[in-house]
């Protein structure tokens, strides 16, 4: 039966780092992290009460190592030390350092290190909602978001076989979108719940990584994967420069990723496939190197790179100054391998680089200005507007307009550019558009704006403040388009796509347009009276958009005419949520005290719209803030789904059939109370 005193550095390896040997004992230097060098026997260093295993009847993990170490390990680190420099065995090489490296009390401390900060910060992440719902993957729609993967499952198992594909698409749309709009009514109790449970865990963290770490060596003290790969490795013994040593890092043994060596880690947080080089100290006069290529490697520097890469201590034959100084850098790695991950898992997003070339940016002096009729042309209408234009929020957009159009009729001055306009869409643009131009790998905007709105500012009337905030609107817009192109690569939008996916994206681009064009058209805080009118503007276009889908349902429902209802109830939807977007962006307290004033709204108390409306002003805020760190088209698709969500308040489901068709269902009776009921549990 083996001691109690377990060494997770073999005494036998520590001896060749010898500061001094006598008859019973030999003595090493041990210079820690955090407290003072000192010197000692072996036979106290780098061990540890049942370390391994604690004392058996049966044969223990101590017992097997403890054998190991006897049988294999001894004579194979004699040989290493007594072998002349120069070319060695790969198979006893690769051998030594993985069972040397997945034995030490090196991994087990830095992994139980690593998930303690995790989990600390776990704890801190899941106070905020915002930080929880990123964890949880709850506002996205990758396949492998945990919200998305935990629906599915949950879903194969609740419904009956034989519903087809675009039905469970549609319930899990339905669940998904239910639970984030109840989430932040939830988060506070799931926060608290799952904070105890990991504190609880943190107090068994020792132990549990403890016996995890004894599991894996009962597997297998020299596993295998680790082993084949240091034997494709070429292997040599190199001695110490003249006058130098060596000094033996906890980690035992460091890797390079690259084969000039000239950065090195502890061996045992690479993974093989990372892996051209290791670097394993035998003896304070010997290291063993394996390298996939020639190895360019500075001896010379390897005591600060062992002292680096150790977590606790290393250990030498001599107390100099140089050995001092490389000690000072103990711990250097574990603290940046531990940073990273933590980073790696809660960091937000980069920035995404700017996709734009130097020269595609201008600003608003060089936009040309035109007049229509030109008799309209005014030296002072231009001032102003360019004025307006050369605000620092609207700078961006600068690099997307061709050219500003100041016109009697924003109406005609687009049908005369050839745009085909319904009475709806000619409404929603008579105070001014911006209108998008796209040509292959080129995307332009156009400004449109009423010679009304230009002179009420010119003339200082009493409209002129909002005068200002509607042509800030329409070249915020145009901030929109910059920074989606800028971001989001040009081949995301051609890339193939369902029907109902395609038409989705474009028409959330331009609700979000008006988003950023109403966030950047406020420049000082709106007053009461102001506020007011927004709200009962927003409320008004509301209830008559929420008339015409039901129009439109009514109309499939009697005529089964989806080719007529579908882009009726399509349109105001759309509208719906612009004037909705944009009432977000103006009005303080967002989405809340819009949801406030739909609940008072009576034409509207039958569709369950409130939880909607909160996250939607969520969702849009979120977009606008992360513009920096947009990627793909993730963030839009998302933003998207609130088409569908939208309409199922108002009795009307969308499913995609092919690629190229969607087929529109009009709920009525008890399957409309239903939906209703659902979007309020």
């Amino acid at each position: 039966m083996s001691g109690r005193k377990q060494h997770f550095i073999p005494q036998l390896v520590q001896r060749g780092f010898a500061a001094s040997k006598g008859k019973k004992s030999t003595q090493v230097y041990v210079f820690l992290r955090d407290r003072p060098r000192y010197i000692t026997a072996t036979e106290g260093v780098a061990a540890q009460r049942d370390f391994y295993s604690p004392p058996s009847d049966e044969e223990s993990l101590d017992d097997k190592i403890t054998h190991y170490e006897g049988s294999v390990l001894a004579p194979a680190i004699a040989a290493l030390r007594e072998g002349e420099p120069g070319p060695i065995d790969s198979n006893a090489a690769a051998a030594v350092v993985v069972h040397l490296s997945v034995r030490s009390a090196f991994l087990r401390g830095t992994f139980s290190t690593a998930t303690e900060e995790l989990l600390n910060e776990l704890v801190k992440a899941l106070g905020s909602e915002d930080e929880t719902r990123s964890l949880l993957g709850l506002d996205s729609l990758s396949p492998d978001s945990m919200m998305v993967k935990g629906i599915d499952e949950e879903l194969r198992k609740v419904l009956p076989e034989g519903v087809g594909d675009a039905e469970q698409a549609f319930f899990a749309k339905l669940v998904h979108f239910r639970g984030r709009e109840k989430f932040a009514q939830t988060h506070s109790d799931l926060s608290s719940d799952a904070s105890g449970v990991f504190e609880a865990l943190l107090k068994r963290l020792p132990e549990i990584v403890d016996s995890a770490h004894g599991r894996a060596l009962g597997q297998s003290l020299v596993p295998q994967q680790r082993v084949d790969r240091l034997r494709t490795m070429t292997w040599a013994l190199i001695e110490a420069p003249h006058g130098a040593h060596f000094v033996l890092p906890d980690c035992l043994a460091v890797g390079a990723k690259t084969e000039d060596f000239r950065e090195l880690e502890p061996y045992a947080l690479l993974g093989d496939d990372e892996l051209s080089g290791v670097v394993m100290p035998v003896s304070a006069n010997k290291v063993l190197v394996g390298s996939t290529g020639e190895p360019r490697l500075d001896a010379t520097a390897l005591n600060e790179h062992f002292a680096r890469c150790s977590k606790d201590f290393i250990i030498s034959s001599r107390d100099d100054a140089e050995t001092q100084g490389a000690a000072a850098l103990i711990g250097t790695s574990v603290m940046k391998f531990v940073g990273d991950l933590v980073n790696e898992t809660f960091a937000p997003p980069a920035p995404v680089r700017d996709l734009r070339a130097n020269g595609d940016k201008h600003s608003s002096t060089s936009v040309l200005v035109k007049f229509e009729p030109s008799a309209r042309k005014s030296g002072k209408a231009q001032a102003v507007l360019r004025n307006l234009l050369s605000e620092p929020q609207l700078e961006e957009g600068m690099s997307l307009v061709e050219y500003v159009v100041v016109t009697d009729n924003v109406v005609q001055s687009l049908r005369n550019r050839g745009l085909q306009l319904n009475e709806l869409a000619a409404q929603y643009v008579m105070p001014g558009t911006c209108h998008v131009v796209e040509t292959p790998g080129h995307v332009k905007c156009q400004l449109f704006v009423p010679i009304s709105v230009v002179n009420s500012i010119v003339r200082g009337t009493p409209a002129a403040a909002g005068a200002s905030r509607l042509i800030r609107h329409q070249a915020g817009r145009a901030v929109y388009y910059a920074n989606l192109t800028a971001k989001v690569p040009p081949e995301v939008w051609s890339r193939p796509a369902p029907l109902l996916n395609k038409e989705g994206l474009r028409t959330m681009q331009r609700i979000a347009s008006h988003y950023f064009g109403a966030r950047l058209s406020v420049v000082d805080d709106l007053l009461p009276q102001e506020i007011s009118d927004a709200v009962e503007l927003w409320k008004g276009t509301a209830v008559a958009c929420a008339q015409e889908i039901e129009n439109a349902r009514q109309h499939l429902i009697e005529t089964n005419d989806a080719n007529k209802a579908l882009p009726h109830a399509w349109a105001h939807a759309e509208v719906f949520l612009t004037t909705t977007a944009t009432a977000c962006a103006a009005v303080p307290g967002h989405g809340t005290k819009l949801a406030q004033a739909l609940v008072a709204c009576t034409e509207l108390s039958d569709v369950p719209l409130d939880d909607w409306l909160t996250l939607y002003a969520r969702d849009l805020e979120r977009y606008f803030k992360n513009r920096e760190t947009w990627r793909e088209d993730e963030d839009l698709r998302l933003l998207a789904t609130h088409l569908e969500r939208l309409l199922w308040g108002f009795g009307v489901t969308l499913f995609e059939e092919g690629p190229d068709h969607v087929r529109m269902v009009a709920l009525e009776g008890e399957r409309l109370v239903q939906m209703r009921g659902t979007l309020r549990g």
